[in-house]
């Protein structure tokens, strides 16, 4: 595949390839993912699992998959750039761009519906204002400071790196995590209230539906990471830039499109349970298990290091999106912990700071890349 993917490098139309190529592969991680949170649905309802835990847990994994997808065939191919800047930048679009679509539709299904008791804005639930913005300010601060320490120490700390061993570390805060939220402190039933969601699938059918669902994801990752990696080496500009920007737009459109549904059906716990929970599954899960998949020598290519390599001459780069995605983690928390819904005023401005933040990163990128 490499091989075929060097030809397309040096054929005349290379790079019209590779955007086709790349369309195609996100295409079919939004198609797989579509059809995973529909399985998964289906399962979870089978047994009865309240909406607050569908959305923190099954909607958030399945919404995550095509950015797990994406990131274990970048990673095993020794592309560590791309894959963390698509956690950056998916987790910096989930709370940013998705959520501030996502307030701005539940507000005008809300001013619709007569019974509403509040039409000024959108409830964040109980659950996520108690709990579990407090371990998505935890993560974040976590990931970013030990991609700071690998940053700035790489030569000085050649046993600190994003390997198997530490991807076992995160993945056991992520079962601590889940034994928290879900069995330790189940959710009360005053937060499940809503009527549920509507799944027309038969159970068989959820089955079938995550079954095909991860085809298209493993599929669709590949084809997405080979187009993805090899246009941003024609184009000279960086891998990272490439994950922050195009990649974790696409891998964050299940979240976008799934939270827009559950808006406009007022599932609010299912919406803003799918946000939070699919950030905080990038962290604890889709990274951990990138990096243990790395550190397996038989999933990984024949020159990939056992590790998710972080290059130490990217510059301000890193840094920049470091910052960013604490940022708009800070402001989103701060949002949800004033005991007030979120207005349309407020889901405008987060739409603005990403919108602000897209163009920011793409000037700088246009005046400061070198010529190829």
């Amino acid at each position: 595949m490499q091989e075929i993917m060097l030809k397309v490098q040096e054929h005349p139309f290379g790079l019209l390839i590779c955007f086709v190529l790349l369309a195609i592969g996100i295409m079919l991680l939004v198609w797989g993912g579509e059809r995973l949170v529909r399985g998964g649905l289906g399962i979870a309802k089978r047994f009865n699992i309240k909406t607050v835990i569908i959305g923190l847990t099954i909607i958030a994994f399945s919404t995550s998959s095509p950015e797990l997808a994406f990131n274990v065939f970048a990673a095993s191919s020794g592309h560590g750039e791309i894959t963390i800047g698509n956690i950056f930048g998916s987790n910096i679009a989930n709370l940013a761009l998705v959520l501030g679509v996502g307030a701005i539709v539940h507000n005008h299904v809300r001013r619709k519906d007569r019974s509403a008791k509040n039409t000024k804005g959108t409830p964040i639930p109980s659950r996520i204002r108690r709990l579990i913005g407090w371990w998505l300010v935890f993560s974040t601060f976590g990931i970013s400071i030990i991609t700071a320490v690998i940053l700035n120490w790489n030569d000085q700390l050649s046993w600190f790196q994003l390997n198997w061993q530490l991807g076992v570390i995160m993945l056991l805060i992520f079962v601590l995590f889940f034994w928290w939220t879900n069995i330790k402190a189940p959710p009360k039933n005053t937060e499940s209230d809503e009527e549920g969601v509507e799944v027309a699938c038969s159970f068989p059918g959820a089955i079938f539906l995550v079954i095909t669902g991860l085809l298209l994801l493993g599929i669709g990752g590949k084809a997405a990471e080979l187009s993805s990696v090899t246009g941003a080496r024609m184009l000279g500009i960086s891998e990272m830039f490439i994950g922050v920007t195009i990649v974790a737009i696409a891998t964050s459109l299940p979240e976008l499109v799934t939270t827009i549904i559950a808006a406009r059906k007022n599932e609010a716990q299912l919406a803003w349970g799918n946000i939070f929970g699919s950030n905080l599954f990038n962290i604890l899960f889709v990274l951990p298990i990138t990096m243990i998949v790395v550190g397996v020598p038989w999933l990984r290519g024949a020159d990939t290091k056992n590790y998710i390599p972080l290059p130490s001459n990217l510059g301000a780069e890193p840094w920049i999106y470091i910052v960013v995605m604490l940022l708009v983690t800070l402001i989103t928390f701060g949002m949800i912990k004033k005991g007030k819904d979120i207005t349309d005023f407020e889901g405008y401005s987060l739409i603005g700071i990403y919108a602000f933040f897209l163009i920011g990163i793409t000037l700088w990128k246009i005046i400061t890349v070198a010529p190829v």
